[in-house]
């Protein structure tokens, strides 16, 4: 819809697909260091974003996410437009905004930093989660023992 709307022609389309593929197969590699992903069916889903200016991208990944039978999918953004939430209410479970603005022009505007998120940082927060996930479950075990 919105390729349509700004009229992008196929071409231009297809390079941008290519790069954004090759951009997501490397951070798959960087961020998964070869393992699986994880299996979302029957769980509870948190999708999270800094800010949505319009749902376009929001809706593919929830459409992509319901291939997988989760259980509920649930977007969580500090700020978006109200179009953008009657635009999701309708693909989403629950919509959780932080702020919802009576007026919106711009996710930046709601920022003093909105800097992107290096692989760095993100590998931390992933490395952190997953020792954490593993302490909570050998806590379980011993509990269960």
């Amino acid at each position: 819809e919105v390729v349509r709307r700004l009229g992008v022609g196929r071409e231009a389309l297809n390079a941008v697909i290519l790069k954004e593929e090759e951009e997501l197969a490397r951070r798959e590699r960087l961020y998964r260091h070869g393992k699986p992903s994880s299996l979302v069916t029957d769980c509870t889903v948190l999708l999270i974003d800094d800010g949505l200016a319009n749902a376009a991208t929001m809706r593919i990944v929830i459409s992509a996410l319901r291939e997988q039978q989760p259980m509920r999918l649930v977007v969580g953004v500090p700020i978006f437009a109200q179009s953008t939430r009657e635009s999701l209410s309708h693909v989403a479970d629950e919509l959780v905004c932080a702020v919802p603005p009576e007026e919106f022009h711009s996710v930046d505007g709601w920022y003093e930093d909105l800097a992107e998120t290096n692989d760095e940082a993100i590998r931390a927060l992933l490395e952190g989660s997953a020792r954490e996930h593993a302490y909570r479950k050998s806590g379980e075990r011993s509990q269960n023992a």
